[in-house]
């Protein structure tokens, strides 16, 4: 028989079982109690996701799908604040090339001929003031929530601080002491902290059972995928984009 119990984390709260677990902190060791601050207490969030990466042929379609909803005189005609203003600015070669399904054009972005097939586990943190996320009310009951807070930028400009993204191969669930590495070599501040949930992680989540139980986030990697590819044909700073750049606690394994 399958175990289908619960799979908790040290020091956190189960959200969901297996993809979001959550903890509550004071934010400042010092409290005014004649002029209390309701910010000060926070609430973070561990968010798990596991994925494949985008095989070129599955950007190539979502680009194709995705593009003529955005153009001029659409009957689906939206604005989607990342996708809109990037495709509003495309050459216009670069829109034809891509309505054809060029997929020369998504190739930098896509899986490798050695990655297909390869399952990946997405490691995020975040952390939320309490009354934040009591105003997102109905929102928090989703799943999907916590995946899409990470770079929500509505979210961050009232107060949602990142701490740490980390990617990694699911092979790397059973090599810690590699995991360890890279967290200790990397720009996440924390790397105490980090470093002790992230052995949990690996020792939870490992055998193949209790991994194949995080949620499935390819659809939001192709996605991403898909803005790198478009920001690329710009030329506006490739470097810095906001995806797969390895910076300020982001840490790739591989």
């Amino acid at each position: 028989m399958p175990d289908d119990s619960p799979l908790s984390v040290p020091e956190f709260n189960t959200v969901f079982d297996s993809h979001v677990y959550s903890i509550d902190f004071l934010a400042s060791e010092h409290l005014d109690m004649d002029h209390p601050d309701p910010n000060v207490l926070r609430r973070g969030f561990l968010v798990l996701g596991r994925y494949s990466k985008p095989a070129v042929s599955e950007l190539s379609a979502y680009l194709q799908q995705i593009i003529p909803q955005h153009l001029p005189g659409s009957s689906k005609n939206t604005f989607d604040p990342q996708f809109s203003p990037l495709i509003a600015n495309l050459r216009d070669q670069d829109i034809m090339s891509l309505l054809k399904g060029d997929q020369e054009k998504a190739k930098a972005f896509a899986s490798s001929p050695e990655e297909i097939g390869k399952q990946y586990l997405d490691v995020h943190y975040f952390t939320v003031p309490a009354p934040l996320y009591v105003q997102q009310g109905k929102k928090t009951a989703k799943l999907e929530w916590y995946h899409d807070a990470f770079n929500d930028a509505d979210l961050r400009q009232n107060g949602l601080q990142r701490w740490f993204l980390i990617r990694m191969e699911y092979t790397d669930l059973l090599q810690p002491t590699k995991v360890i590495r890279k967290i200790k070599k990397s720009s996440v501040l924390d790397k105490e902290a980090t470093i002790y949930v992230m052995e949990n992680i690996c020792r939870i989540f490992s055998p193949f059972p209790h991994f194949a139980r995080i949620k499935d986030i390819t659809s939001t990697k192709i996605r991403e995928a898909a803005l790198e590819t478009l920001v690329h044909l710009q030329k506006e700073n490739n470097s810095s984009s906001a995806f797969y750049r390895n910076s300020k606690g982001i840490v790739d394994v591989n």
